[in-house]
């Protein structure tokens, strides 16, 4: 015969099972009901300069990022604000692309006579600049050729009264991979990133570095 105790934990214990088994019902903790990750609905966008005197302080602002709806289309512009990042609200069932436009951005030249140095050796052969990103960062009239038309665009640039946007910035994907990186210009593919929002569950926001590099500034200093 049960005593009262154990009657009275018997009906504790069956209380503790129904209450577990409904937690993990309203929870979806049912392995045949799992949790469903919700996509994000950010997408943060950072642009970076790779030759930052301080790593910690390395953000491009005013750069010029576009965000495309690659189902409808749609676009969104926004510039980087002053740590080189800029935050989209994004549908979470959409498919995207977005990149960094290029262009003057209105910050100090980081440009100066020893960068034309470094390309006057480097056309008259005595020393190549061998850096994908610095012959990008090279070629000031952007033709994909790297010449003396650069060169005296980069000293009107650095001789000019108001310097501030006087030569472009490009970015890139940090990830890049050049084709040829002789000739970096030409050949590529994945100049953006294209992404799925459901592909990064929230609720933290997608995020996508560009590294820019400023028009001239061969040295990387």
């Amino acid at each position: 015969m049960h005593t009262p105790s154990v009657i009275l934990r018997a009906a504790v214990m069956v209380a503790l099972i129904i209450g577990i088994a409904d937690l993990l019902i309203a929870t979806q903790l049912d392995p045949a009901h799992p949790v469903q990750l919700v996509s994000t609905d950010q997408v943060l966008v950072k642009a970076v300069d790779p030759y930052a005197a301080d790593p910690a302080q390395n953000g491009v602002p005013q750069a010029s990022v576009v965000l495309i709806n690659t189902n409808t289309q749609a676009t969104d512009t926004l510039l980087t604000d002053a740590a080189g990042e800029a935050l989209f609200a994004i549908d979470p069932t959409g498919s995207y692309e977005v990149k960094i436009l290029t262009g003057p951005i209105p910050l100090p030249l980081k440009v100066s006579v020893y960068d034309m140095l470094i390309i006057q050796k480097h056309l008259i052969g005595i020393k190549s600049i061998d850096v994908p990103q610095l012959l990008i960062a090279g070629d000031v009239n952007n033709n994909c050729n790297l010449s003396v038309s650069d060169l005296l665009a980069l000293r009107g640039a650095i001789l000019a009264a108001s310097p501030l946007e006087a030569l472009p910035w490009r970015f890139y994907p940090e990830d890049i991979q050049f084709f040829n990186p002789s000739y970096p210009c030409a050949g590529n593919t994945g100049l953006s990133y294209t992404f799925n929002a459901a592909d990064y569950p929230g609720p933290d926001p997608a995020v996508f570095v560009f590294e820019g590099y400023a028009g001239g500034n061969v040295s990387g200093m």
